[in-house]
């Protein structure tokens, strides 16, 4: 009984000293639970921002498909219209090989000889972004019939 009593003595003698490891660790403890609370109050509210990113971006996907699916329904007609051009150049061309004076297209030689033997000639992103492209004004009629 003394033994314990000894023991009692000396642990309530070192818990009431000031500096003790056993307060300092009591105390980084209390610290450490303190920075994980704050820490778990950050990840609460990043967690509510992601969820709200979240939501945009469903929003934004569901956007992307109605447009996607706006396009899915003009292409056939951009086809029809790009079929019709086509048509419409190849007529043209037609037409300057009867007329040769006239010279409406604007293609040379080997472009008109490509769309009379039916090839498909240049893609209309080749012609625009070919600046010897441009009409040729020599063949334009003169303002005084000249």
């Amino acid at each position: 009984m003394r033994r314990i009593a000894s023991i009692g003595l000396v642990l309530a003698a070192s818990l009431s000293m000031p500096g003790c490891i056993i307060w300092d660790a009591y105390e980084q403890l209390e610290l450490a639970n303190q920075q994980l609370g704050e820490i778990n109050t950050n990840l609460t509210e990043i967690d509510g921002n992601l969820q709200r990113i979240d939501a945009k971006l469903a929003t934004i996907d569901e956007n992307l498909d109605t447009v996607d699916a706006s396009l899915a329904e003009i292409q056939p007609m951009l086809t029809q219209i790009d079929e019709h051009l086509a048509s419409l150049r190849k007529t043209i061309n037609n037409i300057d090989s009867t007329i040769p004076f006239l010279k409406l297209s604007g293609d040379d030689e080997e472009e008109q000889d490509a769309l009379e033997a039916g090839d498909e000639g240049e893609t209309p992103a080749e012609i625009k972004g070919d600046p010897s492209r441009a009409p040729d004004e020599s063949n334009q009629p003169t303002p005084g019939g000249g």
